[in-house]
C-alpha cells in the first residue's frame, strides 16, 4: 500500500478515533503518532522521533511534544493539541519553541488539523501564516501532495522550503485573483482600459468599464472550465457550514437577497460574503468538532473599508443556531455595505457614528 493510500485508510475511521480520544495523551497516540509513522519515521527511535524536547529559550521548563532529528539535528517540531482544541490560539507556543531550535519546519496539530509553518520571511522566526494547512476529516488531493513532502524516504529540506515559497506565494496569489474575480481593482480596470483607449482612463471611463469587466472575467472563467476535460473539486460544504449560511441568509432576508449572501469555504476558515466579495465579509467563523466560533464583520470610518479579524473579534458558539444571537451585528453591517451613492464613504461614516459608535473605539 502507497502512502497515499495508507493515509486514506487512516482517516477513513478517524471521527471514531477521535471520539475516544478523552486528553491531549489520547490524541497523541492514536491521532498523531501514527501520522508520524505512516510518513515513515520510527516512533519508537528517541533518536529519530524525539519527545519532549526543551526548546524554551526563556529556561521556564517548556518542552515541545516531538522533534523528528537526524544525526541530532532538529528537522521538524510539532506540539499537538487535544483535538478539540483550536489552533490558533497555540501559534505562538510553537513561534517560542522555533526561535529556540535550529530546526526551519514546525507543525502545530490537533490530530485533526495540520498547520506547517516555515521561517521563509525571516531566518529563525517563524511566518506568521502556515504555508500548508491539512484536514485529515477534510482530506484533498493537495493536502495529501503536501504531506508526502515530508515522508522520511523523501525528506529534503532545501526541497520543502522551496515548495513552501511556492505555496505561500500561490494561496496569495489565489486570493488576489478571487477578490479580482469578485470585484475588479481600480488597477486592473486601468490596465483594460488603457489596453483598449490607449491612454489613461477618466474616472467615468472606469466606473463604466467595472462592471463590464467583471462580466467579461466570469464569462472567461466558465468558458474556460466548460472547455476543461476534468472539473476541480470543489470545497467540502459541511452540515454546520450549510446551517450558518442558512441562519444569516434568514437574518437578513428583509434586508438583502438570499442568493447575494454567498458562503466561501477556507482551509483555516470559513466566511459569508455579500455577493462573495472578499471586501464585504458579513462573518468568518469555523464550525467543527474541535473549533465552534463566529466573527462578525465591522465597517472601519478611518479607513473606509470593511473589515472581520477571525482572531480579535472571534466569539465562541455552541450549535450553528448561537449565530443568531449576533443577528443585529450581521444585520447593521450589511446595511453600511447596501449604502451606495456618489457620497457612500461619507453616508457610510455618518451611519456609523449615530448607530455603532463602538465601531469607531
Amino acid at each position: 500500500m502507497d502512502f497515499k493510500d495508507a493515509v486514506r485508510q487512516f482517516t477513513s475511521n478517524i471521527s471514531e478515533v477521535k471520539r475516544c480520544c478523552k486528553a491531549e495523551e489520547g490524541t497523541k497516540h492514536s491521532l498523531i503518532l501514527p501520522v508520524i509513522q505512516l510518513l515513515g519515521y520510527n516512533i519508537f527511535d528517541p533518536t529519530e522521533v524525539v519527545p519532549e524536547v526543551d526548546c524554551d529559550i526563556r529556561r521556564n521548563g517548556d518542552k515541545v511534544d516531538y522533534v523528528i532529528q537526524h544525526n541530532g539535528q532538529h528537522l521538524i517540531l510539532i506540539e499537538c493539541k487535544h483535538w478539540t482544541k483550536d489552533l490558533d490560539y497555540y501559534v505562538s507556543q510553537l513561534r517560542g519553541y522555533f526561535v529556540a531550535s535550529d530546526a526551519h519546519l514546525g507543525v502545530l496539530t490537533n490530530g485533526i488539523e495540520y498547520r506547517f509553518y516555515s521561517d521563509l520571511d525571516k531566518p529563525n522566526l517563524m511566518d506568521e501564516e502556515p504555508f500548508l494547512v491539512v484536514e485529515l476529516d477534510r482530506l484533498t488531493e493537495e493536502g495529501l501532495n503536501g504531506l508526502e513532502m515530508f515522508c522520511k524516504d523523501v525528506f529534503n529540506e532545501k526541497i520543502i522550503m522551496e515548495k513552501a515559497n511556492d505555496m505561500k506565494c500561490l494561496n496569495a496569489l489565489r486570493e488576489e485573483v478571487r477578490q479580482e474575480l469578485a470585484e475588479p481593482s481600480f488597477d486592473l480596470v486601468t490596465l483594460f482600459a488603457r489596453r483598449i483607449y490607449g491612454q489613461v482612463p477618466s474616472r467615468a471611463v472606469r466606473e463604466r468599464m467595472k462592471p463590464l469587466l467583471a462580466k467579461a472575467i466570469k464569462e472567461c472563467v466558465l468558458h474556460t472550465k466548460s472547455q476543461c476535460d476534468v472539473t476541480p473539486a470543489e470545497p467540502t460544504i459541511t452540515t454546520g457550514e450549510q446551517k450558518v449560511l442558512s441562519i444569516v441568509q434568514g437574518i437578513l432576508k428583509d434586508v438583502v437577497s438570499p442568493e447575494r449572501v454567498q458562503l466561501f469555504v477556507g482551509s483555516a476558515y470559513s466566511s459569508i460574503r455579500l455577493d462573495g466579495s472578499q471586501w464585504w465579509p458579513i462573518i468568518k467563523f469555523k464550525f467543527t468538532d474541535y473549533a465552534k466560533w463566529v466573527a462578525v464583520g465591522k465597517y472601519w470610518p478611518q479607513s473606509f473599508h470593511f473589515y472581520c479579524h477571525p482572531k480579535d473579534d472571534k466569539q465562541y458558539i455552541d450549535t450553528p443556531a448561537d449565530v443568531a444571537n449576533y443577528s443585529k451585528d450581521i444585520r447593521d453591517i450589511v446595511t453600511v455595505m447596501l449604502i451606495g451613492g456618489e457620497n457612500q464613504d461619507e453616508e457610510r461614516v455618518l451611519w456609523v457614528q449615530e448607530h455603532r459608535p463602538d465601531w469607531c473605539e
